[in-house]
């Protein structure tokens, strides 16, 4: 049988998703796995902030929705976008081993905690705002 799993377009995304992919293949072997990228409403609105225009969901509720319909079998994620509990009629079945747990932010000498209003484009204002934790560093290694 073929499966179709949705990802966004993203590098990271598809660098996840092709992970998935191979070891799906490598499990079943009798089947056929294809990558179908959505572009999802976070993609395609650019140009206001993410907490503008929905905040969490942004980036998987279009993904979820052709799951739902059937129209893909299943979708792969970054868990940091995904909201805190799955849409009705789905559930999420496999957290992957992280390669390397050890992501830091590194801030200038005496800073202790964001300035929103200094942030760079990088780092998203709904991750600050639910994750604040993240963000905590110490000098030490």
């Amino acid at each position: 049988m073929k499966y179709i799993i949705g990802s966004r377009g993203s590098r990271l995304a598809l660098i996840q998703t092709k992970y998935v992919q191979e070891k799906l293949a490598k499990a079943y072997p009798e089947h056929t796995f294809e990558i179908q990228i959505i572009k999802t409403k976070g993609d395609k609105i650019q140009n206001k902030p993410l907490d503008k225009i929905g905040g969490k969901g942004l980036f998987v509720k279009d993904i979820e929705e052709k799951i739902i319909s059937g129209e893909i079998h299943m979708g792969v994620h970054s868990m940091k976008d995904m909201p805190s509990t799955p849409a009705k009629g789905l559930v999420f079945t496999k957290v992957w081993k992280r390669e390397d747990p050890r992501d830091v932010l590194v801030l200038p000498e005496g800073v202790s905690e964001l300035d929103k209003r200094k942030q760079k484009k990088s780092i998203s204002v709904i991750k600050v705002k639910t994750r604040p934790s993240d963000y905590k560093y110490s000098r030490e290694c």
